[in-house]
Formats: C-alpha cells, sequence, structure tokens
C-alpha cells in the first residue's frame, strides 16, 4: 500500500494536466516489455533501433521500480507545449539529476528483458557512458536524454498527438462532472480501481509500500501511453504527480485483454477496493453506484469465488479472497 498525505485542505490545489513530457516518457518505457506484448512497444524498439537513440535505450534497460522524476517535470501549465517541458527536462538542477540518476541505477530490481534493439556489448557501453557524464557533467547527460526524446517525439509521438490529446481531454471534462456531482474526494476512485481518497489520504493498493508526506499537492495526468497507476513523488519538496492510465483507440496501444476485459470494470474496481472489508453501502459511496447495482456485482464475485462475506452484527463485509489477490497480483498494472 502507498499513502500520500492529502488533508482535505489541500484538495483545493489538486489539478488535472496534460503532459507530453510523461506521453513521451510513457513510450519510451513501452519498449522495455517483451516483444510479444506490445504494439507500442515494437514500435518503441524500431525507433530506438533506427535513429540510434542509445541513452533512451538505457533507461528502458534499467530498473523497474524507479524513474528519475526530471524526466517527467511537473507541467507548468494545463497543457505545456513539448519543447517547454523538454526545456524543463535539458535545465533540470544538477543537483536533482545527479540524486535521482543515482537512485535509478543503485536501487530497485533490474529489467530481466534486455534491449533487443542493441547488442549487449554495446548496450553496456551506453550504459557505462551514461553513468561517466554521471560523474562528469549532470547538465550534458540532461541535455542530450532531452535532445534523444525530442527526437523519438517527431517520429513515433508527433504523428498521433492531436488525435491523443483530444481523447485526454475528453477524460478530464468526464472527471470534472463527476467532480461537480460528487466533490474532488470523490474523483480518485474512479481514475483507477486501485486508488481511494480516505482519512485524508491518497492511497493505491498495490505491492509497493511506502508514505509520501509533506507534497504541497497532487497533479493529475492522464496518459495513453501507460497501461499502469504512475506516481512520481519528488525526492526533494514539490508536487507529486500521478499519471492515470487512459484507454485510447490508438494504432499503438496494447494487444490483448485486460483483467478488466474479462471481469469488467466495475467488478474489478469493486475487488481493488475489497482489499479490507466493507459494507456495500461503502462500496456504493466510493464508486458512486447504488447498494443494488453493487450487490449484483459482490453476488457475482462472491458465486466466482473471488469475495468472501461475513456477518458482523447487522452488517454484511466483504472482503477479497485468496484466489482474487492471486489474480490482482498476477495483472497488476503499478510499478
Amino acid at each position: 500500500m502507498l499513502r500520500i498525505d492529502l488533508p482535505a485542505a489541500q484538495l483545493a490545489g489538486v489539478r488535472f494536466a496534460l503532459s507530453p513530457a510523461v506521453e513521451v516518457t510513457s513510450a519510451v518505457l513501452a519498449g522495455a516489455l517483451p516483444p510479444a506484448r506490445s504494439r507500442l512497444g515494437r514500435e518503441t524498439r524500431r525507433v530506438l533501433r533506427e535513429h540510434r537513440l542509445g541513452h533512451l535505450a538505457a533507461l528502458c534497460n534499467g530498473y523497474s521500480a524507479y524513474l528519475p522524476e526530471f524526466l517527467t517535470p511537473r507541467p507548468p501549465s494545463y497543457a505545456p507545449g513539448v519543447h517547454e517541458q523538454l526545456h524543463q527536462i535539458a535545465t533540470a538542477p544538477t543537483g536533482q539529476i545527479r540524486q535521482e540518476m543515482t537512485a535509478f541505477f543503485s536501487g530497485g530490481r533490474w529489467r530481466q528483458h534486455r534491449c533487443p534493439w542493441l547488442p549487449p556489448a554495446e548496450l553496456q557501453e551506453v550504459s557505462d557512458a551514461v553513468r561517466r557524464r554521471l560523474e562528469v557533467e549532470e547538465r550534458d547527460l540532461a541535455e542530450r536524454l532531452a535532445k534523444e526524446l525530442d527526437r523519438f517525439w517527431q517520429h513515433a509521438v508527433a504523428p498521433r498527438w492531436a488525435a491523443l490529446e483530444r481523447a485526454l481531454e475528453s477524460d478530464i471534462t468526464r472527471q470534472s462532472q463527476i467532480i461537480a456531482r460528487h466533490g474532488v474526494g470523490a474523483v480518485f476512485s474512479s481514475l483507477h480501481p486501485s486508488l481511494s481518497w480516505e482519512q485524508e489520504a491518497l492511497e493505491i493498493d498495490t505491492r509497493y509500500e511506502g508514505h509520501v508526506t509533506g507534497t504541497p499537492t497532487v497533479l493529475l495526468v492522464p496518459s495513453a501511453f501507460t497501461g499502469r497507476l504512475a506516481l512520481c513523488a519528488p525526492l526533494q519538496e514539490g508536487d507529486s504527480l500521478l499519471i492515470y492510465p487512459v484507454r485510447v483507440m490508438d494504432p499503438a496501444e496494447p494487444d490483448g485483454h485486460s483483467l478488466a476485459d474479462v471481469i469488467g470494470h466495475t467488478r474489478l474496481a469493486l475487488l481493488h477496493h475489497l482489499n479490507k472489508p466493507r459494507t456495500t453501502a461503502e462500496l456504493a459511496q466510493l464508486h458512486h453506484l447504488t447498494a443494488s447495482t453493487v450487490s449484483y456485482h459482490l453476488t457475482r464475485l462472491h458465486g466466482a469465488g473471488l469475495a468472501i462475506r461475513q456477518r458482523k452484527g447487522r452488517s454484511v463485509l466483504y472482503q477479497r479472497s485468496p484466489a482474487a489477490n492471486a489474480l490482482l497480483s498476477r495483472s497488476e498494472t503499478f510499478g
């Protein structure tokens, strides 16, 4: 479980934003997926290989639990331009670059899937060059990464950006309607089934453990190129960035079916919030559904062996079954 302190007084500062930097970085990282799992990953590998974007290839082969925060800069406005954000990356404070790249190289779990677009020896050479530039000149490293991101943007993202931007803005409009009807605190559970706002904190139901404190507010950024919920919490002071996936019908979206396609988005959302015992009324309030609708889905989940129920006084409490925990663990998209 990840917790981000967000008292009610700070909800007023929560805002949505579009971020070309988030999209281009998410598209690059798709190259770390095994070839059979993602059309976007195959396109990413083609662009990285043909245009010799070695520094980005080294990032794809890095640690899966952490990405340097300066590569996903906070959008300074609702819809900044891509070159404005690339400038943010190129001019990030040198102390931040060193701290975050050091964390990137020294922590987490090294990806098992190696980059097929670079021979192992060449990939090792690039990775070593990245480390040497970090030791000698952080600014040079940031500028090289920004230049490669720019080239990747032009060849892989820019041709489809206008359509993607319209789709992302459409999702923000939908989320704004939820805020208008139910308040800011209610919107989080609609962004992703593993996310909720409870006891003056954002909670992310994930296998990772952590507690983020002292963040002034949270920026909510939709992404068509990520299949997971991603938290970018600064190592130093600053707002947290919460990137949530938006399903967009795009030729480059991942192949296959998600768990939501199999059991339904509503039931998947309910399962995520059954990480602890809850009543039908609690779930109805969290998901802005009627009690009868929630009861119907819970009955189906219980019948499928994915939920267990027990009576406590006058209340009936539902919770995920061990089978559901195993299913979610295999399909978990965070991290």
